[in-house]
């Protein structure tokens, strides 16, 4: 995860309740006895690059509260202590202590990593779209990265009928597809697409070792369906427009989408010669 999705996460919990004391409870800064602040820790991760160490697991467990959250009712305090046995600091089983300071076994060093391979510290979103535009490269089109800022689509392509754009998502161990933003999701435009990586079940998305599903998904498709999902679901909220669009296959209620969605898997045919 990105250090702007764990924000999107953060701040979407926030609008879900969730308390700087909660927020504590999922840090390892509690490790130590040290409480978090939640606007604090937004900001902190605002102006980062990168996630290492603890935070990606503080990642992992803020991901799976705001999805369970999502997907079905209950108690955000038990919700978080799920997170804390699912995703352990450091490699370690069980929960964080509650208060005071950790014992020495289960305390983590903050230490300056050694640097990591070049390709470690790419995003996995950015390797995706370097990716995809290889797929297409290879396959006879024409294509190219779009600048960082533009609206919604990753990849301007070219083929004998035309052009056409792509908005490609990378999912590293979950089977969904996170769309972004509902404006976002809005500008999803028919004779465009989506390149949805997935990981196989069961394991870590490799895409250089072939370890992956593509869904090669028409865009207006995905907007009508994605949408249907998203506003049935907060409507009840009264706040269609506050959260990332996702389909998720993991969750029974969008279950006939992901089925639909799943005939679409190397979906080349649906892209212009």
């Amino acid at each position: 995860m990105h250090p702007s999705e764990l924000v999107d996460v953060l701040l979407e919990l926030q609008r879900q309740g969730l308390t700087s004391k909660q927020l504590t409870r999922l840090h390892h800064f509690s490790l130590k006895g040290r409480a978090v602040s939640l606007p604090v820790v937004i900001a902190y991760f605002q102006g980062s690059s990168s996630l290492r160490g603890n935070n990606i697991a503080l990642a992992e467990r803020c991901r799976y509260v705001a999805e369970t959250l999502q997907s079905r009712s209950g108690a955000l305090t038990n919700v978080i202590e799920d997170a804390l046995l699912k995703f352990p600091l450091g490699g370690q089983n069980g929960r964080l202590p509650k208060s005071g300071v950790a014992p020495q076994k289960t305390r983590v060093a903050l230490v300056r990593a050694s640097p990591a391979p070049a390709r470690e510290h790419q995003k996995l979103g950015d390797r995706g779209e370097t990716f995809a535009l290889q797929l297409l490269r290879g396959r006879g089109y024409s294509a190219d990265l779009l600048p960082r800022n533009y609206p919604t689509y990753d990849i301007k392509a070219a083929g004998s009928k035309g052009e056409f754009y792509v908005s490609v998502k990378t999912s590293r161990t979950r089977q969904h597809v996170r769309l972004g933003t509902r404006d976002s999701v809005e500008r999803l435009s028919p004779g465009n697409f989506v390149f949805a990586f997935l990981p196989l079940q069961g394991a870590e998305i490799d895409l250089s070792s072939g370890r992956y599903r593509l869904l090669i998904l028409p865009a207006d498709m995905v907007k009508r369906d994605s949408l249907t999902i998203h506003d049935t679901y907060w409507a009840e909220r009264e706040r269609t427009n506050e959260y990332s669009v996702m389909v998720k296959g993991y969750d029974s209620s969008h279950h006939a989408t992901w089925e639909r969605w799943g005939a679409f898997v190397d979906g080349w045919r649906e892209v212009p010669d």
